[in-house]
């Protein structure tokens, strides 16, 4: 015998996920668009309180922006984003490449290997732990801890 199992109803309307992807998308842009429109602006339409949402757009301080001299801080941060992308990919792609093998093709590092010793003793991983523990105990039975 078999039964029927009722579809769910959803909770919400089809479109309030669509609404609430509209409200996040434009809470997350504003600000930038807010940027890129005071860019435009001239400097004192730039601080006003309230904001000036219709103004006359300028060149003006994007032209002192570029005869300003900003190159140096531009091949700065190329710098810094250059090397910065060259070092994550070094790390990151042998790490993805080792992660994505099976299980049992795993890689063999020799510092894995070395590590495999110390857990085979009879503590496991605490082990370094308590054989650090009882040199401790050791030395302040023989007072060379001074406690």
């Amino acid at each position: 015998m078999t039964t029927a199992v009722a579809p769910r109803k959803r909770a919400y309307g089809k479109g309030s996920l669509t609404l609430v992807t509209w409200v996040l998308a434009i809470l997350f842009v504003f600000p930038l668009l807010w940027m890129i429109l005071t860019a435009f602006k001239q400097e004192a339409d730039a601080y006003t309180d309230p904001p000036k949402l219709f103004f006359t757009p300028t060149f003006d301080q994007i032209a002192n922006v570029l005869n300003g001299g900003f190159l140096p801080y531009v091949s700065n941060s190329a710098f810094v984003t250059i090397l910065s992308t060259i070092l994550v990919l070094l790390f990151g792609v042998p790490a993805a490449y080792a992660l994505s093998l099976p299980t049992g093709q795993r890689l063999r590092l020799p510092i894995q290997e070395a590590g495999e010793i110390q857990q085979r003793g009879r503590l496991g991983h605490l082990g370094i732990y308590v054989r650090f523990g009882q040199s401790t105990q050791l030395q302040r039975e023989a007072h060379v801890l001074g406690h």
